[in-house]
Parts: C-alpha cells; structure tokens; sequence
C-alpha cells in the first residue's frame, strides 16, 4: 500500500505488488541507488508517503516515477532499512557519509574465470586499488574477487557499491575474497570518499557530478548538494543545480 498527496488528492491509498527490489535505474534519479520497485500507482506529491507491507509495517519511503508519459505503475520506494540508517547518521552528525573501499570492479563473468583460470563466482573482479585507501591497507589486489561484504553476497560492481556506499566510514566490515580460486577474509576499516564528499563555498556545498549526470549537463561543473539559508546564494540556488562557472 503506497499512503501519499498525489496531485493535491490527501490520503490517497494505491495497492500493488512488489515488482523487484534493490532496483538501480542508473543514475536517472541520484548517484547511489537501491530502490523498491512497486507497482502500486506512485504520482507526483506521492513522494514522502509510506509503502506498508500488508502487516502494516512500513518497508520504504515512496521516491520516484520515471515517465508517466510512457510507463504507468513503475513506481519506486526508497528501502526503510536505507533510510534509517540515513536518518541515524543525520541524527549523530548532521550529515551523511558514505564506506568507501578504494577498489575499481567489473561484474564477474563465467569468461572472465575462464580467462583467469579459476572457477566462476559470482562477483566483483577487482581491476584497480587505490593507493593508500582501506582495500590497499588489508592487501587486496587486482584480479581478487570481491564475493561477500559485511554478510551479504556480492553479485557484482553493483551489489559491492550499494553494500560499502551504505555503511559508515570508520565501520569494520568483512571483505571474502577470491584469490586464484582460494577464499581469503579481510577485515576492512571503511574510510569517506574525500573526492565526494564535496566542499563548502560561500555557504555551498558542492560536490562533483556522477558520469551519468556529467553526461546529461554536457559541460563541466560541479552540483549542488545543499545551500546554508544564511549563504549569500540561498534564495538563487537551490540543491541539484549545478555550477558551471
């Protein structure tokens, strides 16, 4: 049951299904997403409401449409599991950072085993470590599998970023790993990806723009995360705009 303020009409109540969960709909609505995919019609003014299961208890927060124009009952909910964590870190700190492991990954693939002579896995093949981030400290390398993360099993880039990117910095979590076909566990202390966390301007905080997003503004810049209401710029700018100059 998705509850919201559709299009000015209070207390409206739709009923659907679950489509799929952990849905990424790349890029098109923010950077990092794990979405609950419903078809319990979801318009605009929807956003904010809950989607209850039928126990009454509230699984996500209703978020996105994409084109009402050309898919109807494609909705989207943000997981409740995500959003409490979101909510406890604003609580603590009063903002939100995001674990970062410091690795870059490609989907696993039964060619790639092939290719590496090992047994497929689903997974995360590693193909570049940063140095000095916490991947390097415990000894991961290039062409380690990344199979599991903090308990839950990685399928792949995406399943590794939406797993890391929803822990802490300062957070032990465990890394199992795949190295010439032998199980290895690491235990990895997440660190804040310094390059997103952004930079404050004139009461501004800018941050840089996901490829997708670069792609869409067609120029360089750098995007909006939020605006102090005491900046000179609050009243003009407004977070999602982005900076080109």
């Amino acid at each position: 049951l998705a509850i919201g303020n559709p299009l000015g009409l209070g207390q409206t109540v739709t009923m659907g299904i679950v489509s799929a969960k952990n849905r990424v709909l790349g890029g098109r609505v923010t950077q990092y997403e794990d979405f609950i995919q419903t078809d319990a019609a979801i318009n605009q003014g929807n956003s904010g409401g809950p989607l209850f299961n039928f126990k009454g208890e509230v699984i996500g927060i209703n978020s996105a449409i994409l084109n009402p124009a050309v898919a109807m009952n494609v909705g989207f909910a943000i997981p409740i599991n995500l959003a409490r964590q979101i909510a406890d870190q604003l609580q603590r700190t009063g903002n939100v950072a995001r674990g970062y492991l410091g690795v870059g990954t490609e989907d696993m693939s039964a060619e790639k085993a092939r290719a590496l002579g090992v047994r497929f896995e689903p997974g995360a093949l590693v193909n570049v470590v940063s140095p000095g981030s916490p991947a390097a400290a415990v000894g991961l390398r290039s062409n380690d599998v990344i199979i599991e993360v903090a308990g839950r099993r990685i399928d792949g880039t995406t399943g590794l970023q939406r797993v890391v990117q929803s822990r802490a910095p300062k957070e032990t979590v465990e890394v199992v790993y795949l190295r010439s076909g032998q199980r290895g566990v690491a235990k990895v202390v997440l660190e804040e990806n310094q390059a997103l966390a952004g930079a404050k301007v004139l009461g501004l905080l800018l941050v840089p723009l996901s490829p997708a997003e670069a792609s869409g503004a067609g120029i360089p810049g750098l995007k909006v995360g939020a605006v102090d209401p005491r900046s000179p710029a609050s009243g003009y700018l407004q977070a999602g705009d982005v900076v080109t100059g």
